[in-house]
Formats: structure tokens, sequence, C-alpha cells
């Protein structure tokens, strides 16, 4: 599943399949069809308001689930499977997180994420207090912490602070992928 940042259809959508929902089973429940809730999920179109609360009272969520950055599940599962996992694309689309460890309880702690940069990607990061662990499992990255350099190839691992300048490079002729534990969380929070 993919979700865009601040994307109202792809939440609809998530809450919906988290919840094993069809289309139309959604649809009979809300006294809507299947098309335009189905539009809706593709922001073909915009749901009004009412239609907004209509959707967070048959999932149990408050309506501002849907203008946050992650979908908020009221009771979440322990296990998160694929089917689960909701990707979000940032950094102007160079990466793709997709959950570790289930983000969807109240305040988690720490943020366990898979990463994929695309091939000649490069993100960013704004500095804030934290901690992160990287672990590369497929590729090549470079890191600049600050005023430091480190190439990292599949297998290797680092930790430092969020508290500096960071950049992550794609050096690799395909996409790379890492494992990132991050304290606090970032992207899911």
């Amino acid at each position: 599943m993919v979700l865009l940042e601040h994307d109202v259809g792809g939440k609809l959508r998530a809450l919906r399949k988290t919840r094993r929902l069809t289309l139309q089973g959604l649809a009979k429940k809300l006294k809507m069809t299947a098309s335009y809730i189905s539009r809706l999920e593709r922001n073909l179109c915009r749901p009004s308001l009412p239609s907004l609360q209509s959707f967070a009272n048959i999932f149990d969520v408050d309506i501002a689930t849907f203008f946050e950055r992650r979908v908020v599940e009221s009771r979440p599962k322990r296990v998160l499977s694929p089917a689960d996992q909701v990707e979000v694309i940032a950094h102007g689309g160079n990466l793709r997180i997709k959950p570790l460890a289930h983000i969807l309880f109240k305040r988690p702690v720490l943020e366990v994420t898979r990463v994929s940069l695309k091939k000649g990607g490069e993100a960013v990061f704004p500095t804030r207090p934290g901690e992160c662990l990287l672990i590369v499992q497929e590729g090549k990255i470079a890191l600049v912490l600050g005023q430091e350099r480190f190439r990292l190839n599949r297998g290797d691992s680092i930790y430092y602070t969020t508290e500096q300048y960071r950049k992550i490079t794609n050096l690799g002729p395909k996409d790379a992928v890492y494992i990132s534990v991050l304290y606090p969380p970032a992207y899911f929070k």
C-alpha cells in the first residue's frame, strides 16, 4: 500500500483495507456508492466534512486522522503484516519508507522502518534531537554527518545522533535499501 504525505484518499483506503472491508461493504455501511468511495481513495474528488466525519465514525478514529501524516489505528494489532503496512513517499519521491514495527500505537518510542533510496537519489534530513541506527541491506550509500563522510555497503551499520547535518546519497546502480531505527519517531509520529 502506498500513502503520500497528507494523502486523504490514501488514508481512507488504508483504513478500509486494515479493517478488511471491500468498497461495496464500506459503501453499504455508509449509504454511499462504491464508485464515489473509489474516487475519494484515488483523490479524484474531495470529501465534504460531513463525509469525512462519517468515515471517522465508521473507522473509530478522530477526523483529524485524515489530515495527519500517518494513519492512526484506534486499536492496533500486535503483529504488523505486509497487508497492514503503509508506505510513505518522501523527499521529492527519492525515499519510500515502510514501517517494520507497528506505528499505529499511540506515541511509539522507536520508529523502525525499511527505506528504499532511488538510484542516484539523495535526501537531506533536518537536524533535530535524537538518535539513529542505520543498517544497509542492499546497495551502497554515502552518508554525510556534519563534517564527516562515510561510505556504507551491504551489511554495514552506523549509529549517530540526528542533531547534525545529515545527507544520504545512493552510490549504486540500482535502488539502495536500509533499515532505520530512529528515536524519537519522525515520519510516523
